[in-house]
């Protein structure tokens, strides 16, 4: 039911099983099973789904991913700090490296795309000035103004990142 109707030139991030707050192994280990069943059936429905790998999942989920599809979306736990999210990118291109293609969800540090070689990255941080009442102003004409280059300015880094890692050696096709 969830695939009737979506493009299938589309890329699809994967229905995840979260487990809750204080879950024990048990628990969370049925969750991370159940999200790869969800994987696997809507990829029979979809030909561009992203399943996801958290933070705290142990290593032998993204292998396990990595078998199964070239393009898995990374999740580096973003309530908690740029150290903390390093700590774990670290451990997940140690493995991945130039292999296979990451998606950061909600992590765009500018720092860390120049650090890992992500394929893509999403973040609303180009709106975070607005959340936090920064940029304020009287109309919506300005406000939309104030956005748009807030955009231009995230474009203009993605083509410096990419040109950085093309230097590096790593292309993405």
């Amino acid at each position: 039911k969830y695939a009737q109707g979506l493009d299938p030139d589309w890329t699809y991030i994967n229905l995840d099983v979260i487990p809750k707050t204080g879950s024990t192994p048990k628990e969370i280990e049925r969750c991370i099973e159940k999200g790869k069943e969800n994987f696997l059936y809507i990829k029979t429905k979809l030909k561009n789904v992203l399943p996801v790998y958290h933070y705290g999942e142990k290593l032998s989920v993204l292998k396990w991913y990595m078998d199964h599809t070239d393009y898995i979306g990374i999740s580096p736990a973003n309530d908690t700090s740029e150290k903390v999210k390093r700590e774990f990118l670290n451990g997940v291109f140690d493995i991945t490296r130039d292999k296979i293609k990451c998606h950061g969800l909600g992590y765009s540090s500018f720092e860390g795309v120049l650090r890992y070689p992500f394929y893509s990255v999403d973040s609303i941080s180009y709106k975070r000035g607005f959340y936090n009442g920064q940029n304020f102003m009287a109309t919506t004409k300005t406000l939309v103004f104030f956005q748009i280059e807030s955009i231009k300015k995230f474009l203009a880094h993605e083509k410096f990142v990419t040109e950085v890692w093309k230097q590096r050696g790593v292309e993405w096709k």
